[in-house]
């Protein structure tokens, strides 16, 4: 099937399909005038790349799961241990993003909002250390 036909399955940009063949992540075949030919494999790894970036993924860990897919006699523990390593750096982001949230509403919290022309945000925000 051609590019447009499997964008418009995988509902995703041809460019984006572009730049996965690009890198190599699926590896569609060529039709004698140059067009990629996508078999249904090329869209189910198509879907599993859509679906794991969704989850954060990088294209690293994108092509460890193509090829942890690709191969049959792969043991399933293998994929378990890339989605608890995700899930760990997910949570180290969120304490991050915790902590940022907490930081960023104290110094707000100190803020009159009023108009006068003194804004403690700002003043925490240029505070040299």
């Amino acid at each position: 099937m051609k590019i447009s036909e499997a964008a418009r399955k995988i509902k995703i940009p041809i460019k984006k399909i572009r730049y996965y063949s690009d890198i190599g992540l699926i590896r569609p075949s060529r039709i004698n005038n140059g067009y990629r030919d996508f078999t249904e494999n090329d869209l189910i790894k198509l879907q599993l790349i859509v679906k794991s970036r969704s989850f954060g993924f990088s294209i690293k860990e994108c092509s460890t799961l193509i090829k942890l897919f690709e191969n049959k006699s792969r043991y399933s523990k293998d994929v378990k241990k890339i989605a608890a390593l995700k899930i760990t750096e997910i949570e180290k982001k969120i304490k991050s993003l915790n902590m940022l949230k907490k930081n960023l509403q104290k110094i707000s919290n100190q803020c009159k909002g009023d108009d006068n022309p003194n804004c403690s945000i700002l003043d925490n925000l240029t505070l040299l250390n």
